[in-house]
């Protein structure tokens, strides 16, 4: 992730932004409660699909059914329908994930607005002959909404008349808003995590860390809790990365669910995926969930056989509360037809496609790289992409997708996914919070081969992303700080700070450059308890931190930031602090000097040395002998006490 820069007056005013990105750069005001939530769950009715558009519930018994939805829209079989009403019209983030099992072909799905063909990108997944496969398909979609519009979910076939069952699917109707409270969370694996006898029945999965960016929950080793006052309305979304046990002609199926409070069903947004042990399968699902002061959310998942071991691979949960207003910074991108990544070396990450603009608002598209046009764009985000892509490696390539935002040479989330062959089209959707602190805080989607060099063909892709804003005010700050001092320790650093009293201190972030290098984060109260603030107190307290990874024969440079309950940092650049990290030996002033009797010399080493203190008078006669012995690398202050020598000597 990258640091959150602001002055002294800024302040993370607390709002939340439900889109992911905006057609247009102006709307109207829009209410918080214009948002629609159907769902199917657990269907195994079949229906024949052909190469026409088809309402994914068509023809079903247990059709969608709605979930949560706004007095402004309305469901009537399979289909979301906009009020005759004013203040429904703006512009909507549409999220929309399929769990089905169907006939082998390549299979495409879409939104489509008032019956008429689905607007590009279309969505695709192609489903093999010889593997009892079931597909997922997850996307994103962004439409400006006029009264009395229709939205539903399609699919269609490139063969007639082939057997389709939708078993899960949730379609989530968003709009472009901020939220005065600012309420959002997140949490994620980002390594490989094994699931010894998951089970076929629904059971917690754990590994997971908490995002940094967390207001208003609280994480617990694989959940995530809402604080006090952070009930209400939430939009959540997840996408995992995983492989699973079985073999390529009968591969495991795994169900993945959102959770509230332990109860399976609580929340209606699961997903399965068919896969092997030699599959890499991407999911993603979300929708909107109501939420209670204390609520508890996490991850369930369970297996079609009860011997079958998952590995998660990558995993990401975030949530938002929905709120109202204007829209803040928001940026989208899309890719509509094949476009082929050159891949030069294997492992390698590449800007993925040949983009265009969807829309922008504070941010500007040069060559698929996103990058900012106004500071009043810094502070969160949330970013959500989907791509369907293929390979021409019959015996499988594994590609990974990555954000990568400024000049990071890593990602800042990923998802991973197996294809074999250039008639495998595979779908992938990746979600996460971070955030953008300055003018080189760009952001772009990268791909990479981990298994060859062979390209990667594109064919359906889009990126958005949308604000979840800060602005300046008057707010006092979250601290007074007293003071802060820095010490040598042999090789660390000791720094030490006093606050005369505190404002909702969420805790502290500790940066530091090198020689003449730039200011980065190198601990942070998110995992280092020592750092945790103390909350409003009109108290005095004091806090330290030892730096131990510092190197002989450099300059190190300090700066200390403080965290409101907001989010909001404050960095003290009146109080940075250096210090020199000698080579060799190196002794201080002795004091007092002269003594009379009593004399402390401090003195520290880089490396265990063997180490001779003597005493000499002013015309350099040996007096005494203080120490002469083995030292390990540290500092040490020796004292001389000698009654016996006259004062002056």
């Amino acid at each position: 992730m990258q640091t959150y820069r602001t002055d002294q007056n800024s302040k993370l005013i607390n709002v939340i932004k439900y889109s992911l990105f905006i057609m247009m750069l102006t709307i109207s005001s829009l209410m918080a409660q214009e948002y629609a939530f159907i769902y199917i769950d657990g269907n195994s009715e079949t229906n024949s699909v052909g190469t026409s558009w088809t309402n994914v519930g068509a023809g079903l018994v247990t059709d969608f059914t709605e979930s949560t939805s706004s007095t402004n829209w309305s469901y009537t079989s399979n289909v979301l329908t906009a009020a005759n009403n004013a203040s429904v019209e703006g512009n909507y983030c549409i999220k929309y994930s399929l769990s089905f099992n169907a006939d082998a072909t390549v299979w495409y799905m879409g939104i489509s607005i008032d019956g008429a063909a689905p607007v590009e990108p279309v969505f695709t997944r192609s489903i093999s002959n010889d593997r009892k496969d079931t597909g997922n398909m997850s996307g994103i979609f962004m439409v400006s909404i006029t009264q009395g519009q229709t939205i539903e979910m399609v699919v269609k076939s490139s063969l007639a008349a082939q057997d389709f069952t939708p078993v899960y699917a949730q379609l989530s109707v968003c709009p472009a808003a901020q939220n005065p409270e600012n309420l959002y969370s997140g949490m994620h694996i980002n390594s490989s995590t094994t699931y010894t006898d998951l089970g076929t029945s629904f059971a917690k999965l754990t590994g997971f860390s908490a995002i940094s960016e967390i207001n208003g929950w609280t994480f617990g080793t694989s959940d995530l809790t809402a604080d006090a006052g952070s009930g209400g309305l939430y939009y959540m979304s997840y996408s995992i990365s995983f492989t699973g046990d079985g073999n390529e002609t009968s591969p495991g199926l795994f169900t993945f669910e959102l959770v509230k409070n332990g109860v399976n069903g609580s929340t209606n947004i699961m997903v399965s995926r068919s896969t092997s042990s030699e599959d890499i399968g991407n999911i993603s699902a979300g929708g909107l969930v109501s939420i209670s002061d204390g609520d508890v959310m996490s991850l369930e998942a369970k297996a079609s056989n009860s011997t079958y071991d998952p590995s998660i691979k990558k995993a990401t949960l975030s949530m938002f509360k929905l709120g109202d207003t204007a829209p803040n910074a928001v940026g989208g991108m899309k890719i509509t037809s094949d476009q082929s990544v050159t891949i030069v070396a294997q492992d390698t990450w590449t800007t993925v496609g040949d983009y265009t603009l969807k829309s922008a608002n504070l941010w500007e598209l040069n060559s698929n790289v996103f990058s900012l046009n106004s500071t009043n764009a810094y502070g969160y985000y949330y970013i959500e992409f989907s791509t369907s892509f293929s390979t021409a490696n019959a015996s499988g390539d594994d590609v990974e997708l990555g954000v990568f935002v400024g000049t990071s040479v890593n990602p800042n989330l990923t998802v991973k996914r197996r294809l074999s062959s250039n008639t495998d089209v595979g779908g992938a959707c990746g979600v996460g919070l971070f955030k953008v602190d300055g003018p080189d805080s760009t952001i772009t989607l990268k791909i990479q081969n981990t298994t060859s060099s062979n390209n990667i063909t594109i064919k359906k892709s889009l990126v958005g992303f949308s604000q979840i804003r800060y602005v300046y005010s008057d707010t006092p700050l979250p601290i007074s700080l007293s003071s802060f001092d820095i010490e040598k320790l042999g090789k660390s650093i000791r720094l030490s700070w006093q606050t005369a009293s505190e404002i909702e201190n969420l805790g502290y972030k500790i940066y530091r450059k090198e020689n003449d290098g730039i200011f980065e984060e190198i601990s942070s109260y998110a995992y280092n308890d020592a750092l945790r603030g103390q909350g409003t107190t009109t108290e005095m307290h004091d806090y330290e931190f030892i730096d131990t990874s510092v190197e002989s024969g450099k300059e190190y440079s300090y700066l200390l930031a403080d965290i409101s309950y907001q989010i909001e940092e404050n960095k003290h650049h009146d109080y940075i602090r250096k210090v020199y990290i000698p080579v060799g030996i190196e002794v201080g002033d002795a004091y007092p000097n002269p003594f009379n009797p009593v004399c402390i010399i401090p003195f520290s080493l880089d490396t265990d040395r063997h180490v001779t203190v003597q005493l000499h008078d002013v015309s350099g006669r040996k007096i005494k002998t203080i120490t002469d012995k083995h030292y390990t690398a540290g500092a040490y202050h020796i004292t001389v006490n000698d009654p016996s020598l006259s004062s002056g000597l």
